[in-house]
């Protein structure tokens, strides 16, 4: 046991150690295309023949998971940490995506060769090593006995690449800076990282066709360029990023997810689906961005009671109104839709008093500030104050009057805009919820986007889930913007928008209440995750 790991084990909550672990480092498996791929297999001393393995397979390095690792292993679990092909020593090109379900059954193929795996397997991961142990089950379902994964979603083109069915070019750049610099010396991966970091916003501001060039000083970056031209989801290119027909064959498994993620809507949509589908399935969701520490420990601690065969149903969300976690039987809850007009005086009411009619102009080269959200840039992701994007004239805010009682919603609130035709192609509109408290300060809550065809005079945008309580004395707010930038693409050329709430069509917000709380509908409020 190494101090880290002594120190991580009682910050993260985790069963005492009962084992040393010993590491072969780089040890080759082949596939069948001839490449040879590298792991670190992690072998606890003594060796017990009823743990489960667990099998991790990442293009970003084996000794980032050496902590991970460790800490399995010192709890009894045998652990092979192996690098995708083309990363760290691993042979072969990296094709994100490209080669995954193939290597992931040869790797199960070599397992049972080994002497030391003959147990179940489990597999864990995050992110794209999260598709990669989605491809592990997709290859053979009955050889995995269970799965921990965290921030990721079993359909990554949905997800990640074309969210809302519109280009991501957020994710997507900060993707490929991560790849590109990953493998470099220290001392030039620092000052490329700087080099970066000064284009990305000149980067998420150009045309996606050309962002990479811009990001990359002029070079380029296959794989994103195929990402923006196979534009068509029904394309089977994008068939290696598809792995939904596993959330019907599951094993029991434990998915780990953060509001201010961008993988949040796809990864709870696969809760659902694989509950529905009469699986065993746990969901924890934390007031996290994607690169939150605490989504580690808290993988590791959900993991080991499923490898001990001791895995739990049922969901535990963060109530950040609350600040308090929220145990339910599922997720989500019954909850109760409210409908909320749009209403004049920039209000939300139940009973609306007068009808709305805005005009605005969208400026592509004057778009509002990100201002927190589901990215992964760390530099405006998360929960942030919004008076940056509330006191612009081309984001429409309305707000509730001050509450007298607490209202607790769980689930995905959706807001109805009714409009005109004022453009002759399609329009962006992206919806932000938003929590204001009793000295005025705006907190984003949840947001959603639509891309609507040209023509359409009432457009639905759906948010991203959430579980939040509006305490006393708080008000509810809606934004309203004409673009979703720099989570989607900024318009081409300026444009405008018209927002009505009349009284022949009304604009209404939709929130999923759960009526008088979380104590009335059977849930366990507590200060920690159990």
């Amino acid at each position: 046991m190494t101090l880290r790991s002594r120190i991580v084990g009682m910050l993260g909550r985790l069963p005492r150690r009962t084992a040393a672990p010993e590491v072969q480092r780089s040890v080759p498996t082949r596939t069948r295309d001839d490449v040879v791929l590298l792991s670190d297999v992690w072998l606890p001393r003594p060796l017990d023949s009823s743990s489960a393995l667990v099998l991790i397979r990442t293009p970003y390095g084996r000794d980032g998971m050496d902590l991970l690792a460790r800490l399995l292993a010192e709890r009894g679990h045998p652990v092979v940490v192996q690098s995708c092909r083309g990363t760290f020593g691993s042979g072969g090109q990296f094709e994100p995506f490209g080669h995954e379900l193939e290597d992931g059954a040869d790797t199960l193929a070599w397992l049972a060769d080994q002497p030391w795996a003959d147990r179940p397997i489990s597999v864990l991961g995050a992110s794209y090593f999260g598709h990669t142990a989605y491809s592990v089950i997709a290859a053979d379902p009955g050889r995995v006995s269970s799965a921990a994964a965290a921030v990721t979603a079993t359909d990554m083109h949905a997800a990640a690449v074309y969210p809302d069915g519109v280009f991501a070019p957020e994710t997507a750049l900060m993707w490929i800076a991560g790849l590109i610099t990953q493998e470099l010396p220290p001392f030039q991966r620092w000052r490329t990282i700087r080099r970066i970091r000064r284009r990305m916003p000149a980067a998420l501001d150009a045309a996606p066709a050309e962002a990479d060039g811009v990001l990359l000083d002029g070079k380029t970056y296959a794989p994103y360029r195929d990402w923006v031209r196979y534009d068509d989801p029904r394309d089977p290119w994008w068939d290696p990023l598809r792995r939904g027909e596993i959330r019907a064959a599951m094993p029991p498994s434990t998915l780990v997810a953060g509001w201010y993620d961008p993988f949040v809507v796809g990864q709870l949509a696969d809760v659902e689906a694989i509950a529905s589908a009469g699986r065993d399935v746990r969901l924890v969701v934390g007031p996290w961005t994607h690169g939150s520490p605490a989504i580690a420990t808290t993988v590791i601690r959900e993991g080991l009671h499923l490898l001990a065969g001791a895995g739990r149903g049922g969901a535990t969300v963060w109530d950040e109104g609350l600040s308090r976690w929220v145990e339910l039987d599922a997720w989500p809850p019954p909850a109760t839709v409210r409908s909320l007009a749009l209403d004049v005086d920039a209000a939300l009411r139940l009973e609306p008093r007068g009808e709305v009619d805005l005009v605005w102009q969208v400026d592509p080269a004057d778009s509002p500030p990100a201002a927190g959200g589901r990215g992964l840039n760390p530099d405006f992701a998360g929960r942030r104050r919004q008076h940056a994007r509330e006191r612009r004239d081309d984001v429409k805010v309305f707000t509730t009057h001050v509450l007298r009682h607490p209202l607790t919603i769980a689930g995905r609130p959706s807001l109805r805009i009714v409009t005109d035709d004022v453009e002759a192609h399609a329009q962006d509109w992206f919806v932000r919820l938003c929590d204001v408290s009793p000295r005025g300060v705006s907190r984003n809550v949840s947001d959603g986007f639509v891309r609507a065809a040209a023509g359409e005079t009432a457009v639905t945008v759906s948010l991203a889930p959430a579980a939040f309580t509006f305490r006393p004395g708080h008000r509810v707010r809606v934004q309203i913007a004409g673009t979703g930038h720099p989570f989607h693409p900024r318009p081409v050329r300026p444009e405008h928008r018209r927002l009505l709430s009349t009284v022949a069509a009304r604009s209404v917000l939709d929130l999923p209440v759960v009526v008088d709380g979380w104590g009335a509908a059977g849930a366990t409020v507590t200060r920690r995750i159990p």
